[in-house]
Formats: structure tokens, sequence, C-alpha cells
């Protein structure tokens, strides 16, 4: 994990561990972009790596039919 203070906020960089039905790993480079005021998280931004996300749910694998949105809706924490 690498974060990163930025002004009114930090960057955090991670990867996302993910383990399938099955079994079956996958490592994602994640990214949030926090806003904090006195000291109070306000706002959460998260991404995922787009190329990585496609091929984590490649087929064999379970959902392999959906798209990685369908599979990633996040809260409205996530919205914009």
């Amino acid at each position: 994990m690498r974060r990163f203070t930025i002004d009114g906020g930090f960057v955090q960089q991670d990867d996302l561990h993910l383990v399938f039905d099955g079994g079956r790993t996958a490592s994602l480079p994640a990214c949030i972009v926090a806003k904090v005021s006195n000291g109070v998280i306000t706002r959460i931004d998260g991404y995922l790596d787009g190329p990585g996300a496609t091929a984590a749910f490649a087929p064999p694998w379970p959902h392999a039919d959906r798209s990685v949105r369908e599979l990633f809706r996040f809260p409205t924490l996530f919205a914009h």
C-alpha cells in the first residue's frame, strides 16, 4: 500500500486481492482518492484498473458473462 498526502486529503494505491469460487485468485491495482475535512473523511472515490478487472473476470471463471460494471455496483459512497 502506498499513501500520499494531497491538498485536502490523500491518495491511496494498493492491490485488491480476490478469491473466486473454486479457489482461483486475482490481484487488481486499485486507487482511492479521499477528501478530508477537520480530520474526517468526507468523500472517497474508488478506481480499479480496467484491463486488470476485465482479465480477472475473463472466461472460464464465474460471472464471465457479466461486465465488470455490473459486478461492482458501489453504493452512493462512490457515486459522482
